[in-house]
């Protein structure tokens, strides 16, 4: 008899874990009862390999507070892959600090990809939450409402010099999240085909990497026609860039800096505002740098970027799009200020007019490919003969 009672007792208990398991797979796993812990950076090894085995089992993640992450150099990037991944913030103090470089998880195939609600605080460098395998697909990927200090990337591939067919995102939104001393492309995205990628309501404060944005194809890829063709339709919109007086780009070795370099079908790049970005060195500097077939470029502010280097001799050109067929330019803003350039020191080596000079050329070089423009620029403070003059070139 006590056999049996224990035998039923033992199926009770069964059934009741599993409806507790169904419930936590459902509504989520805290990293608490993960036996993540927390604030504690002693734990960050075995933090990162609990939260691993729950992501790679498919549960949901509930991040509960502070913990800190190391990724062990002994784990295999294919012992990282993973099939589903759902991270959230559950607590108003919801957050990763890495202490050790690395890449957090690889995918080949994924449904689903959502990470929202959290802080990630890099105090080492280089962390890549996600890296796409050269022939994986993702069918979602979702990046928002997060806190990215230092060196975070959130999504990272190399792409493919094969047909590109099946590979690739089908959906990739990154919005809401907020920026802060970025010194790593956020998104590296290159020769890699996607249907949508919507960019959007980001702010960002002191960039110093190359390309905020960074979705190019190789000029010398294969199959960079089929690619190019794939990428269907690009939205960046709303996002807000602006670095302090203080914050260079130093990185002598890099060819751009801007916050997207995009290659694809269509953009729609429109009210954004890019504010501050600037070098002394040779670099091609941009708000934007958009090859598309189509090009919507509406409602931006494009402020006090410049380059300064002797060699690029004031890199001041506007809307950067090449290899397109329509170009629709409206009710943009291209302000250089005369007090910028002073806080700069900058008033002797950059004169208002050599400035106006060289923006005058660039307008009147997208007047020519363009079916319809309608610019607003300024130079201010103060106003002079040299802001009227260039004000009678705009239609």
């Amino acid at each position: 008899m006590k056999n049996n009672i224990d035998v039923l007792e033992q199926s009770e208990s069964d059934r009741i874990n599993e409806k507790l398991n169904q419930l936590l797979d459902s509504h989520g796993w805290s990293c608490s009862l993960l036996d993540m812990v927390s604030d504690c950076q002693a734990a960050a090894e075995s933090n990162y390999e609990k939260l691993l085995d729950a992501v790679r089992e498919g549960k949901k993640i509930l991040v509960d507070g502070k913990y800190y992450i190391s990724i062990p150099t002994t784990i295999k990037a294919t012992e990282k892959e993973i099939s589903y991944c759902n991270i959230l913030g559950q607590s108003d103090n919801a957050e990763f600090v890495f202490t050790s470089d690395g890449t957090m998880f690889t995918v080949q195939k994924a449904k689903e990809i959502l990470v929202d609600g959290i802080a990630l605080t890099a105090t080492a460098e280089n962390i890549t939450m996600f890296w796409l395998n050269s022939t994986g697909h993702i069918d979602n990927f979702t990046f928002s409402n997060t806190t990215c200090t230092r060196k975070i990337r959130c999504l990272e591939t190399s792409g493919t010099s094969s047909d590109p067919s099946g590979i690739g995102i089908k959906n990739i939104r990154i919005n809401k999240n907020q920026l802060l001393n970025q010194d790593l492309d956020f998104l590296k995205f290159i020769n890699m085909p996607f249907e949508v990628c919507e960019i959007s309501e980001n702010k960002i404060r002191n960039f110093t990497s190359a390309k905020c944005f960074d979705l190019h194809i190789s000029n010398t890829n294969t199959y960079y026609k089929e690619i190019r063709a794939r990428r269907t339709k690009t939205i960046c919109r709303d996002n807000e860039l602006i670095n302090d007086d203080s914050c260079y780009l130093t990185n002598s070795s890099f060819n751009y800096y801007t916050l997207i370099l995009l290659e694809g079908k269509q953009c729609h790049y429109t009210g954004n505002h890019v504010e501050g970005l600037k070098s002394n060195h040779n670099v091609n500097l941009y708000d934007a740098y958009l090859t598309a077939d189509e090009v919507i470029y509406e409602g931006n502010t494009n402020k006090n970027n410049m380059c300064f280097s002797s060699l690029k001799g004031l890199n001041c050109e506007l809307v950067k799009a090449k290899d397109g067929h329509v170009r629709y330019i409206k009710n943009n803003r291209f302000i250089v200020e005369k007090s910028w350039l002073d806080r700069l020191n900058k008033e002797q080596t950059t004169s208002i007019t050599s400035i106006c000079t060289k923006l005058k050329s660039c307008l009147i070089g997208i007047s020519r490919i363009i079916s319809m423009t309608c610019m607003i620029c300024v130079i201010a403070p103060p106003r002079n003969v040299q802001e009227i003059l260039f004000s009678k070139i705009i239609h």
